[in-house]
This record gives C-alpha cells, sequence and structure tokens, in this order.
C-alpha cells in the first residue's frame, strides 16, 4: 500500500477543505493510506502528521462547510538557503509517502517545485492544486475559493450599502477588500444591482488620479449626501498599515482605505466612514457556492490520480468548456509556469465608467450559483472539522 501527503499552505478559504475532501476520498478508492502534515511544511520539518485515511464519514462531509485550514497553513518559505531538507527526508520516510499533494496558491506552487526537484530522483511525486480569494493564479480558468469569497464581499457590500444610504445625509464610505495586488475580488462588488452598486470602483489594474477621484466624490456627495467607495487593497497608495514584510517578501497592504478617506476629509471636509472587509471575506461558510466547492474537490481527487499516474511537477488547473456550461475539464502546468507569478484584472473587462463590463459578468456569474447546505448544531452554529485545536 502507498501513501499521499497531504499539506495546505498560504491564506484560508471556505473550499479548500473541499480539495482535502477529495483527496481522502479518491486515495481511499485506490487502497493508499493518506497523512496530513500540520501546518504545511512546518509539519514535515517538525514531523507533525496525522493519518486521516479512517477519518469517519461524518468528519469528512464536514470538511466541505469548514472554512479556515482543517490542518492548519504557514507562510514558511523554501529558498537556497533552506536547512531543514534532512528533516523533512526522515518524515517522508517515516511515512512512506509516495505521493505528495501541496493545495495553496502563487508562493506554495513555488513551494512544490522546489519540493518537485530536490525529490524527484527519489521518486516522489508531487502535484500542486491552486486555491486563493485573490484568483491571480496562472493556468486556472479560476482559483477554487474565489467564487466564495465573491459572495462573501457581495453579500457583505450590499448589506453595507443599504445601511449606508438610509439617511438622507450621509457619509463617503470607503470600503477596502482583500486581494493582493490584483482586483478580481473587488470588481465583484461592481456586478450588485442598484442601490448597492458603488459609486466608484478603484482596481490596483487602473490607474488612480486622486484630482479625477476628489472632484467625483465632492459631484457624488453634493448631489445625494452619500458615496459608496469600493477599493482593492493593493491600490497603489501608500498605507497605513505596519508594512510588515513576511518571509515571501509580501508587505502588508491593509489600510488604504483609512489613507484614502484622510485625503478626502481634509480635501473635501465631508464625513468619512472606512471598512476593511478583511478575514471574513475569505471565512463565511453561509456564502459557499456550490460550483466552487464541487470544482475544489474535484481537483483534489484529480491530484490523487495524477500522482499515482505517474505525474509530477505540474499544477492542475480548470478549464472551462466552451460548449457546455460550466463544464471543466483538467489543465496541467509545470509548477514554474505558476510559482511566483500573478494574472491580473484584464483590463477589457472595465467599462468607461469604471465597473465591470458584460465579459466579467460572463465569466463570474456561473460560478456563483448553488448553494451548500450546512449542518448546524442545536445553537444554530454550522459545524466544522478541525485538527488546528489550541
Amino acid at each position: 500500500m502507498g501513501s499521499v501527503l497531504y499539506l495546505q499552505s498560504g491564506g484560508p478559504t471556505t473550499v479548500i477543505n473541499s480539495s482535502l475532501n477529495g483527496v481522502i476520498r479518491r486515495a481511499r478508492d485506490l487502497g493508499l493510506k493518506v497523512y496530513g502534515a500540520l501546518h504545511g511544511i512546518d509539519g514535515l520539518i517538525r514531523d507533525r502528521v496525522v493519518e486521516l485515511t479512517d477519518l469517519p464519514y461524518n468528519r469528512l462531509v464536514l470538511l466541505r462547510q469548514t472554512p479556515g485550514m482543517a490542518l492548519g497553513s504557514t507562510r514558511h518559505k523554501i529558498d537556497e538557503n533552506f536547512e531543514h531538507w534532512k528533516k523533512i527526508e526522515d518524515t517522508l520516510i517515516k511515512y512512506d509517502v509516495d505521493y505528495l499533494i501541496i493545495n495553496g496558491g502563487n508562493d506554495s506552487m513555488n513551494t512544490g517545485m522546489r519540493l518537485h526537484e530536490h525529490f524527484k530522483d527519489w521518486g516522489l511525486k508531487v502535484v500542486g492544486v491552486p486555491k486563493t480569494i485573490d484568483n491571480d493564479l496562472m493556468g486556472t480558468d479560476f482559483c477554487p475559493g474565489y467564487p466564495s469569497a465573491c459572495r462573501a464581499v457581495m453579500n457583505t457590500f450590499a448589506c453595507f450599502a443599504l445601511d449606508a444610504l438610509a439617511y438622507p445625509r450621509g457619509k463617503v464610505n470607503i470600503v477596502e477588500i482583500q486581494g493582493r495586488n490584483a482586483g478580481w475580488l473587488t470588481a465583484s462588488i461592481g456586478l450588485l444591482k442598484a442601490p448597492c452598486t458603488p459609486d466608484i470602483l478603484l482596481l490596483p489594474e487602473s490607474e488612480f488620479d486622486e484630482e479625477k477621484f476628489l472632484a467625483k466624490v465632492k459631484e457624488i456627495y453634493d448631489r445625494r449626501g452619500c458615496v459608496l467607495v469600493a477599493i482593492s487593497e493593493g491600490l497603489n497608495l501608500p498605507a497605513l498599515g505596519l508594512g510588515e514584510v513576511d518571509s515571501f517578501g509580501h508587505k502588508a497592504q491593509e489600510g488604504v482605505a483609512f489613507h484614502l478617506g484622510a485625503i478626502v476629509k481634509e480635501r473635501l471636509g465631508v464625513p468619512v466612514r472606512a471598512q476593511v472587509f478583511g478575514t471574513l471575506c475569505r471565512a463565511i461558510p453561509y456564502t459557499i457556492s456550490k460550483v466552487d466547492s464541487d470544482q475544489a474537490q474535484w481537483l483534489g481527487e484529480a491530484a490523487v490520480d495524477q500522482a499515482y499516474s505517474g505525474v509530477s511537477g505540474v499544477m492542475l488547473g480548470l478549464r472551462r468548456s466552451e460548449e457546455k456550461k460550466l463544464h471543466f475539464t483538467l489543465d496541467m502546468h509545470p509548477f514554474c509556469e505558476c510559482a511566483d507569478k500573478e494574472r491580473m484584472f484584464p483590463l477589457d473587462w472595465i467599462g468607461e465608467d469604471g465597473l465591470p463590463n458584460r465579459k466579467f459578468a460572463n465569466y463570474l456569474l456561473p460560478l456563483l450559483k448553488g448553494d451548500m447546505p450546512l449542518k448546524l448544531d442545536a445553537m444554530g452554529v454550522f459545524q466544522y472539522c478541525t485538527y488546528t485545536d489550541k
């Protein structure tokens, strides 16, 4: 009997555990043992590994409604100075690992590439499964986690907008949305129907003109007494964050809404409310898209199949069929084509009014379809399956 070892890394999504569900199910079908590394590559280094082969059915089912990372995550980078290869080798030997599945985003694919290169002479098969709410990974139609995050921010912004519009004279409301350097997640808000449609939508991909922005804010506020602004955290402005940098060199970007709000208040003298839609964008199980969860699970299953058949050194992706609505086929790309690369929001998907056009609507709306029925406890709180308890 062979063994599959699965690890997660990077930022959580509400459907990454659906991929874990798929890995476990398919590995069982093939008669393989299944192990999970706690907190990604750190679990391999520290031999913090759990066996999942006999995970009870009721807990397996709950993975598809569990946000966060059931096995935990890490931002630990493998670089030229990495000193833990021997510890990882010992862990792989201890659990007799034949296939390694890594589930994550741009940086995780870099980790997968380095693991593949280091262990290819061992015969270890390494396959990557994409996920990120940022939707900025190359090599896949969409990244699992993105559609569900869109549903979360669209619902949250609509609630926020209706609250803000309740008064005859309100504020300039500036809402910042996650997404790192790409505007994919923020763009989804532009598809909301009136009166929740943002008056101004600012993406990192579009040029920002401070004077034009202030003039538009003033015109709308003078006319209506309330302004709705949605901006990406990656907007090219100096943020008020601490500027901390993680091991992959990514600067903390949260805070651009407060900086822009300060400019509006100082220059225009109008009341401002700045909000950050942060972690909850990626952590609300009630807005999981069934399409998103189904494809995440299928990619987990496919990763085991591909590794078992001898494939290694690739990230799996989704290719949307042009003939059949919402039909996806498997795409495969070498890690080097996906690692540390970003797919930006297409400029031709932005209309002259600054809002996303029909091309984006045709892309996104099918991905938002379907709800996941949640199992709740006696308090009405969703149930979950995790191995990262305190």
